[in-house]
């Protein structure tokens, strides 16, 4: 499975679950959005390890990534809280353009003592920002960048064991972040403990769907069309812009 079709489940998914989302329709459309991101992350991921090694398109890629978060975010505002600004969550281009710069960062250094302080730090602007699917979205993106210098020497059995392991990350972002969030205050601790104790909604469980198509991929780009990069680059801010127009009309 090629990044071409990968990329066109990821558009579809992603469709599917903000479609559920805005206009609060069935949890089905959400569950089978869970399987967007892992595969979004999963090609920005690969694209930057594509890009390490040549500066110029590399940074050229993370400018590209800055100003289309920042032009997303209105969009998402408006769609998902019907108001701008809104800082209760920010827009998931955000945390993919934190973590292109991170790795622009790390490779212009290219030093140790640089590379782990910018990811700490990389992981608390994303917690701490509510950026995508906060702390675990960065996390689960460094783990994947692991399983991508890897996963052509594995056989089926251990891809699929890698992705679910990675993909757990996810899975239980909801509990790691929400009990990270409220560190300091132990009532609150506790009673989210008591209201939700340690598992997981059905909802983001459903993100392991995304697991055989991570196990599937084999690194190649495909015959991608040059209108279909373009639609790719462009379809989240425009996604989002067209949902608000939507949500708030209707």
């Amino acid at each position: 499975m090629n990044a071409f079709i990968l990329k066109i489940i990821a558009m579809i998914t992603m469709l599917i679950d903000h479609v559920g989302a805005v206009f609060n329709l069935s949890d089905v459309l959400r569950c089978i959005g869970r399987i967007s991101f892992p595969l979004y992350a999963l090609m920005v991921v690969d694209g930057c390890n594509h890009l390490r090694k040549d500066e110029r398109r590399l940074r050229k890629y993370m400018i590209f990534m800055i100003v289309m978060a920042v032009i997303s975010e209105a969009g998402f505002d408006l769609a998902f809280y019907s108001h701008f600004p809104d800082s209760d969550m920010q827009n998931q281009l955000l945390q993919f353009a934190t973590y292109v710069m991170g790795v622009y960062i790390t490779e212009y250094f290219n030093r140790p003592y640089i590379t782990i302080p910018v990811w700490i730090l990389i992981i608390f602007i994303n917690f701490t920002g509510r950026f995508g699917y906060f702390s675990a979205g960065i996390i689960y993106m460094l783990l994947v960048d692991r399983y991508l210098r890897y996963y052509k020497k594995m056989n089926a059995f251990y891809r699929i064991v890698w992705c679910i392991v990675i993909i757990t990350t996810l899975v239980y972002n909801e509990v790691a972040d929400s009990l990270l969030y409220y560190l300091q205050d132990w009532t609150r601790i506790r009673q989210y403990i008591s209201r939700h104790g340690f598992t997981v909604s059905k909802i983001n469980s459903f993100t392991y769907l995304a697991v055989p198509f991570m196990a599937l991929y084999n690194g190649e780009y495909g015959n991608i069309p040059v209108g279909f990069r373009r639609l790719y680059h462009l379809f989240y801010p425009a996604h989002l812009y067209l949902l608000a127009a939507l949500n708030l009309l209707f």
